[in-house]
Formats: structure tokens, C-alpha cells, sequence
């Protein structure tokens, strides 16, 4: 059995490309993430391993995209805002040769 705590580090970009609308702007803006990672392995057999890995995303940039209506006295309509905290988790099985 072995447990690791690790973390990761995401940096990339997001992007919104609006479609059946009038003035279709596309939109790109900066993701930046910090992942705590704990890593589960059991080896069962030597040349087998089985892992489980559970991962938390916090977003450092959060972002909200917004539809912005063309009359000025309409207030903007919120289409997706990222979330405080995410989730994630996978599970996998691996051959190891010595």
C-alpha cells in the first residue's frame, strides 16, 4: 500500500465562441489552478498496480461570462461562472516491469 499527498499546477486558457446570436464576440481569458493530489497504490503482485487518485481544483482566476444585451437599460444576463472548488478522481490499473 503506499499514499502520496501531492500537488499540481494548471495554466492554460478558457474560451467562449457564442453562436445564433447577433455581434458574435468569441472571448478567451487565462486559467489558473492550484490542485492538492492524494495519490493511493496497492500492489497486489509485483508486476501489478492499482491507483487511485483523488484531485481538488481551486481556481486562482474565477471569471464569470456574460451576455450583454444590446439596449443599455437591460442588465447584463450571467451564461457561466467557474465554480469556488472542483473535483475530480480516477482510478486506474498498471503493469510495472521491474
Amino acid at each position: 500500500m503506499f499514499v502520496s499527498p501531492c500537488a499540481a499546477f494548471e495554466a492554460g486558457s478558457l474560451h467562449a465562441e457564442p453562436s445564433q446570436t447577433l455581434g458574435k464576440q468569441p472571448v478567451s481569458t487565462l486559467w489558473l489552478a492550484a490542485d492538492p493530489v492524494l495519490s493511493l497504490a496497492y500492489r497486489p503482485l509485483p508486476v501489478l498496480s492499482l491507483g487511485l487518485d483523488a484531485l481538488g481544483v481551486f481556481p486562482l482566476q474565477r471569471d464569470r461570462f456574460v451576455f450583454v444585451p444590446n439596449a443599455p437599460s437591460e442588465p447584463d444576463i450571467l451564461v457561466f461562472s467557474l465554480p469556488t472548488v472542483g473535483f475530480a478522481a480516477q482510478a486506474g490499473i498498471k503493469a510495472v516491469w521491474p
